[in-house]
């Protein structure tokens, strides 16, 4: 079996523990192959581990990641500022009403509105 096939194989039960409940360790599945492959095993782990942990809107944080190294919070912080990105937007509609909501919520967005305008011919 080729380290693709036992990364995918590996990622592939890591996965299916996530969704029958099962809250898998990463820590034990990157055991599950040889050193010299683990940090790319731990780049495939580490993403569906923070999705399904964000899923049961539990918090995680890159340093709980630290038992498996310096390499693996870097994936973990990496992977939370590309969710953190993603999820900006619905962050901010999703805000209580009575939480008041700064200038700095939208920074950025005008740039955006003004370019649909442009396109739009609008300006």
């Amino acid at each position: 079996m080729s380290v693709h096939q036992k990364i995918d194989q590996i990622a592939e039960e890591f996965e299916a523990a996530w969704q029958t409940g099962q809250s898998p360790s990463s820590t034990d599945f990157a055991g599950r192959i040889e050193p010299l492959h683990r940090q790319q095993l731990l780049a495939t782990l580490i993403p569906l581990d923070i999705l399904f942990i964000r899923q049961r809107q539990t918090p995680v944080t890159a340093d709980s990641y630290s038992a498996l190294g310096a390499e693996a919070i870097e994936i973990a912080s990496a992977e939370l500022a590309r969710k953190s990105n993603e999820s900006g937007f619905e962050e901010t509609i999703a805000r209580a009403p009575s939480e008041p909501i700064s200038d700095d919520s939208f920074s950025g967005n005008a740039s955006v509105l003004d370019e649909e305008k442009h396109c739009h011919g609008q300006t």
